[in-house]
């Protein structure tokens, strides 16, 4: 029987001195999604699997330890997250817009090798969560799914 899939939100940036902060990696990495991007961003979550093999490639016979992060903004006109693989220049694995809830899975990303793939309904399962549970998207809030 196969494994439930499963992952965790982890939110990551909080206010400081009245400016959005996260760790220096992964605020680093979502700096430079934004301006390849030329969007501002205000969210920033890690998605963890629990399986770890998931998203992560054999690197000279290690495996790597690849951050997620889903990167996205929203304001009163406008709401999109992206999915992206912290590896290099990036990864984006998909695309997602609050309008209509549609989700694109990159074309990089489907012809990406990785130890264990996510379907695209689990791409799409990772999105709708953050979607619908907008507590997951907040400032210094950690869930489990």
């Amino acid at each position: 029987m196969p494994k439930k899939f499963k992952f965790r939100i982890q939110p990551l940036l909080h206010y400081k001195n009245g400016n959005l902060r996260a760790g220096m990696s992964p605020m680093g990495f979502a700096d430079e999604i934004s301006e390849r991007l030329h969007k501002p961003i205000n969210i920033l979550v890690r998605v963890s699997f629990d399986d770890p093999n998931i998203l992560q490639q054999h690197d000279h016979g290690e495996k790597t330890e690849f951050d997620h992060l889903v990167i996205g903004y929203q304001d009163e006109k406008e709401f999109w997250l992206t999915f992206w693989m912290d590896k290099g220049d990036g990864l984006p694995i998909g695309i997602a817009f609050g309008s209509d809830k549609t989700v694109w899975i990159t074309p990089s990303y489907k012809a990406t090798r990785f130890i264990k793939k996510l379907s695209d309904g689990q791409v799409r399962k990772v999105f709708q969560h953050l979607f619908e549970h907008p507590e997951d998207r907040a400032i210094g809030i950690n869930r489990h799914i």
